[in-house]
């Protein structure tokens, strides 16, 4: 504990010999060169339209659904692919279980892809 004690202490008055100087600096450049490569590519980039989909609750909004209805709701906006998850097996479009009052709507959402 003593030991520990005395390592934060040096750590606060600048004294870092303890951790590794080398390897915190390493990490540092290569995060740098990571970031210059990021905006070197600032600009260059193309919009794509990807399907989309999102659960509305039926009829008694949220206190009138139930619990599945109420997560896949607000999951929001998800890729056309994905599927809601109902009571016996995920699904792709409603109804997600017996007496759901809930419908699907469909969209786009554009996507920014960096080339």
């Amino acid at each position: 504990m003593a030991a520990d004690a005395d390592r934060r202490g040096a750590t606060l008055a600048g004294d870092r010999s303890g951790y590794g100087d080398a390897a915190v600096s390493a990490q540092l450049i290569e995060a740098l060169i990571d970031l210059a490569a990021l905006l070197e590519k600032t600009g260059e980039y193309y919009y794509d339209i990807v399907p989309v989909k999102r659960l509305v609750l039926g009829d008694g909004g949220r206190s009138g659904n139930c619990e599945y209805c109420i997560e896949a709701s607000d999951l929001g906006w998800i890729d056309q692919d994905d599927v809601f998850e109902g009571p016996d097996e995920d699904v792709d479009e409603a109804p997600l279980h017996f007496n759901c009052t809930c419908s699907v709507e469909f969209g786009e959402k554009r996507k920014r892809v960096y080339v």
